[in-house]
């Protein structure tokens, strides 16, 4: 009997590097305090350009945390270009 083991899951469609700098302007710009509703004003800003939720979630899980101040989404200290804080 053999067991075969399950790769981890691939996205369908990854969020596409051209559109990073995008990415982290918004985050840096809105602060927002809902996810969600992060998510779907980029999806709006970008759904031309056939770049999914899935994608943007996924994106934004990685290259973004919540500020324990603010509460809002910030991007990662290490991906930050400038020295701002939260």
């Amino acid at each position: 009997m053999t067991v075969s083991k399950r790769s981890a899951p691939v996205l369908k469609s990854s969020f596409p590097d051209a559109h990073l700098p995008y990415l982290f302007s918004k985050i840096s710009e809105l602060q927002m305090t809902s996810f969600v509703l992060l998510v779907e004003t980029v999806y709006q800003e970008l759904r031309a350009h056939k770049v999914t939720k899935v994608a943007i979630e996924a994106k934004i899980r990685e290259v973004g945390e919540k500020c324990r101040e603010k509460k809002v989404w910030v991007v990662k200290p290490a991906l930050r270009i400038c020295g701002s804080g939260c």
